[in-house]
């Protein structure tokens, strides 16, 4: 058999040669024609010999020099610009994207939904107005729809990020920011983003540990402002400085209200804001540290961060009146650790923050806050889950009388200590993944209070009192990243 084949390809050599012979010079006359056949049978008979003799010409290592030939011309042809138009022009990699053949030029539609069913019950609610002891729910949580790229070349980068949810009645802008890289250490952000500064805020919304952020980190983050972000990272290190019109704070002496959308004229905006935040990754790679799953298979993983913010107000705007005209100062500061094994994960952070009213009389209220969470893998697809929270938010530094309406407490609850127990079953990992978790808080919600993703207001007891206690929370959200 291997003779036959040797035969056929000696033969298709000799017709192929026959052919250039023909096309090349063709032939006056039959006798000349004749003469040119004859040749070309001489020399077949002459290769059908060889291959019946008792060496094989073509033996399994000429066979593979041959493949090994191929290989490297259609490796070399692959490698030349001159046999195609550019790069890949379209693709799927997260996402949809189309781009130009040169790659200076690339759009990438992103997004992603979270279907929430909300259960919570409390023990008090008389101090709170249209509100009953047990209340449930389904929302749409989030809804984002994500247009990222780069432009000119791709050290210019961009992201347009909207959301809707939670009782929007249209989307609003989450990011709107334009990005250069000076070097692949070096870029500057500027536009309406994330700052860094709390762990908890940096990883996305798509990759917490239950099904939302704590109630802890709701009341500390900074949230989407408007500035300007450098940001050096290495291969272990990164730093980042922000400088923005201001952050978020919710405290009695200065309640911000939402940043974002905010024109740069705004009486919101302060004389100055500055965020400042620092990470070392002892182990891993950034990517896997951006969320905190440790999932079966995956290598260890620690990022250790600390962080700082400043801002000062001059005006009244967002100050209760009940206060007069002060002008406050914000300070704050984070720390953060994040572990991540084969198929588990550990993660806890600190937050403190003083509003000094820079009033005489008037104490300065201290807030800190702190949360401790952690996941195990029972199988590949399915993680038990478990956090505690404490916080306070000293919202009577002064000694107000409690159920003051312009204040942030808007009762007398200024401590939240809760547990939570839960569990993810990824059934595409991030991209559908399902939550279920159950939250018990020891105290009454007041300041801490997040309706858009945890614990409702606590109120008062029939005698007034505040001694609420023991309010339950169930949420079981399905995510899917399209």
């Amino acid at each position: 058999m291997r003779n036959n084949g040797c035969i056929a390809v000696f033969s298709a050599t000799i017709a192929l040669v026959a052919a250039n012979r023909l096309a090349t010079s063709a032939p006056q006359s039959d006798a000349e024609l004749t003469a040119v056949l004859a040749e070309l049978r001489a020399e077949l008979d002459e290769l059908r010999a060889a291959t019946n003799g008792s060496q094989q010409w073509l033996n399994e290592a000429r066979a593979e020099e041959v493949k090994q030939l191929v290989r490297d011309v259609l490796s070399d042809a692959g490698s030349r610009t001159s046999f195609d138009e550019g790069y890949e022009t379209s693709g799927f990699i997260r996402g949809l994207w189309v781009g130009s053949a040169d790659g200076n030029f690339r759009l990438a539609f992103r997004g992603f939904t979270q279907v929430r069913y909300t259960v919570d019950q409390r023990n008090e609610t008389t101090g709170a107005q249209n509100s009953n002891d047990s209340t449930w729910g389904f929302e749409d949580r989030r809804t984002r729809i994500s247009l990222e790229g780069c432009a000119g070349d791709p050290s210019w980068r961009y992201r347009a990020e909207f959301q809707t949810g939670s009782g929007q009645a249209t989307m609003t802008a989450t990011d709107l920011w334009i990005e250069k890289s000076f070097s692949d250490e070096l870029s500057l952000r500027v536009g309406q983003f994330k700052p860094g500064y709390l762990r908890e805020f940096d990883v996305s919304a798509l990759a917490p540990v239950f099904a939302d952020r704590s109630s802890t980190a709701a009341f500390f983050l900074p949230q989407r402002t408007i500035g300007a972000q450098l940001t050096w990272e290495s291969e272990d290190f990164r730093l980042q400085a922000t400088f923005a019109n201001a952050f978020e704070v919710r405290s009695n002496y200065y309640n911000s209200g939402n940043l974002r959308g905010v024109p740069w004229n705004s009486p919101q905006n302060a004389p100055y804001a500055v965020l400042g935040r620092a990470a070392w990754l002892a182990a891993g790679t950034w990517e896997q540290l951006a969320s905190f799953t440790g999932w079966r298979g995956g290598e260890f993983g620690a990022l250790v961060g600390v962080a700082g913010q400043v801002m000062k107000r001059n005006n009244n705007v967002g100050v209760p009146t009940a206060y007069g005209d002060i002008k406050p100062l914000v300070i704050g500061a984070t720390a953060d650790v994040t572990l991540q094994f084969n198929g588990a994960s550990l993660s806890s952070w600190f937050a403190w923050r003083q509003i000094d009213p820079c009033e005489s009389g008037l104490a300065a209220a201290n807030q800190y806050g702190v949360v401790i969470q952690g996941g195990l893998f029972v199988s590949d697809e399915v993680e038990l889950i478990a956090r505690y929270e404490y916080g306070s938010a000293d919202t009577m530094p002064n000694g107000e009388t409690p159920v003051v309406q312009t204040l942030p407490s808007n009762n007398g609850y200024s401590t939240i200590s809760a547990a939570s127990l839960g569990v993810n079953w990824y059934i595409a990992r991030q991209r559908v993944r399902i939550t279920t978790d159950v939250s018990y808080a020891f105290t009454g919600i007041g300041a801490f209070a997040d309706p858009n993703s945890n614990f409702l207001q606590d109120g008062t007891s029939a005698s007034g009192a505040f001694d609420a206690d023991g309010q339950v929370l169930i949420r079981a959200q399905l995510q899917i990243i399209f």
